[in-house]
């Protein structure tokens, strides 16, 4: 009898418990977008994006958030994401969030992920603003990427004013990542160097990117005083009060690595050896 009657006396608590557990929130709304053999983990809690393009076993994963500053203030990253709105399609996949910044004023992130190959893939980018607020507003990206995993790429902008961020695992190595703002205003301020804070993290934070312009033929413009190390690159947007759209796009292109070379070397090889072997018979 008493056990009848603790369980009857739980039974509510646990209930409110279990709607609490699985309704649908923030913590429960990260997403992995998957085509091909490249991924995107995009994170609800901020709207940061991890991507990842295996080749077939290689796995580089780059780092990419986004902060925002009104009225000149604290920057500050992105508050917590509604629940993501997912399509997928033969090849393709994208996702599409909105945040709340303040009372009239919200950010839509929209991510499309393709792959082409087993070795490359492109991720565009849409961030649309409205603002109602007559409040200016002042958006940072923030993109790390280590691709040798050893802090020896080398980077650099392309453009006039700079618009395309390159990032090489080494001089000599074909990986690499790009990024193209290709629409929407005018990039306001840029910086490549070290990763991290101090670092381009710490000049995103501080709200002051210091406009460092690195190009192939002058590589001593970074703030380490050097063109190769663990970089990362910062785009700033100065949007004012108006309501508008970012559009850009990456694209990352992993290697083959020696052995699937061999391995497909080899196929053709057997291939071959069969043909012969068919017109001697």
């Amino acid at each position: 009898m008493k056990k009848k009657w603790l369980l009857k006396a739980l039974l509510p608590g646990l209930a409110v418990l279990l709607c609490l557990t699985l309704a649908p929130g923030v913590g429960n709304a990260d997403y992995t977008m998957s085509v091909g053999n490249a991924t995107v983990v995009w994170t609800a809690s901020n709207g940061s994006v991890n991507w990842a393009v295996g080749a077939p076993t290689s796995i580089y994963m780059p780092i990419e958030q986004f902060y925002y500053q009104l009225n000149g203030g604290t920057v500050t990253a992105l508050p917590a994401f509604s629940s993501p709105s997912v399509t997928a399609g033969s090849g393709i996949e994208t996702l599409t969030a909105t945040t709340t910044i303040a009372e009239g004023l919200t950010l839509t992130e929209s991510f499309t992920l393709t792959a082409p190959s087993i070795n490359n893939s492109d991720l565009s980018e849409t961030i649309a603003v409205s603002n109602t607020t007559g409040s200016t507003l002042n958006i940072f990206e923030y993109a790390h990427f280590n691709l040798s995993g050893n802090g020896t790429d080398t980077g650099w902008f392309s453009g006039t004013p700079p618009n395309t961020a390159w990032q090489y695992a080494m001089s000599t190595s074909p990986l690499h990542v790009s990024e193209t703002s290709a629409s929407g205003p005018t990039i306001s301020g840029y910086e490549y160097g070290p990763y991290g804070n101090p670092g381009v993290l710490g000049d995103v934070l501080s709200g002051s990117l210091a406009d460092i312009l690195p190009s192939p033929g002058n590589p001593a413009t970074l703030l380490n005083g050097s063109l190769v190390g663990d970089l990362a690159w910062a785009f700033e947007w100065s949007l004012g009060s108006e309501s508008l759209a970012i559009s850009k796009d990456k694209y990352l292109y992993v290697p083959l690595p020696p052995s699937a070379l061999l391995l497909g070397s080899g196929l053709l090889g057997l291939v071959g050896l069969r043909w012969r072997s068919r017109r001697k018979s």
